[in-house]
């Protein structure tokens, strides 16, 4: 079964083309991050219908974004992360089908204010 997703602009513009996000997801989680792929998409997708779909859309980015953050923070994030002196480093992700450390970057950096639709489904 396929999965895939659109976010877009106000102008149409596709936000995943943009900021290079794979519609499936794939890149922003791996087997060691807190949240699997299909936790990103069922999060996606189950985000609360909202009478305006803009906010619906912004709220399925903004909920998927706090999941991402932890992916990454998984790898990049300090080690310790209640020690605010910690200077440990964290391993790299082990295989070049893991997270996507710049995919993730620019997912987080999608501006919500940008975000007017958003679907996804299997």
């Amino acid at each position: 079964m396929g999965f895939s997703s659109q976010c877009s602009d106000k102008n149409g513009k596709s936000l995943w083309h943009e900021f290079l996000i794979h519609d499936q997801f794939t890149g922003l989680s791996d087997d060691h991050t807190p949240y699997s792929i299909s936790e990103l998409r069922n999060v996606f997708i189950h985000t609360a219908y909202k009478d305006k779909l803009e906010d619906g859309a912004r709220d399925a980015i903004s909920d998927m974004k706090s999941l991402v953050k932890s992916n990454l923070d998984y790898y990049v994030g300090p080690e310790h992360p209640d020690c605010p002196s910690c200077q440990c480093k964290r391993n790299p992700p082990p295989t070049i089908f893991g997270l996507d450390i710049d995919q993730c970057k620019r997912f987080l950096s999608i501006p919500l204010e940008r975000v007017w639709r958003a679907s996804g489904g299997y």
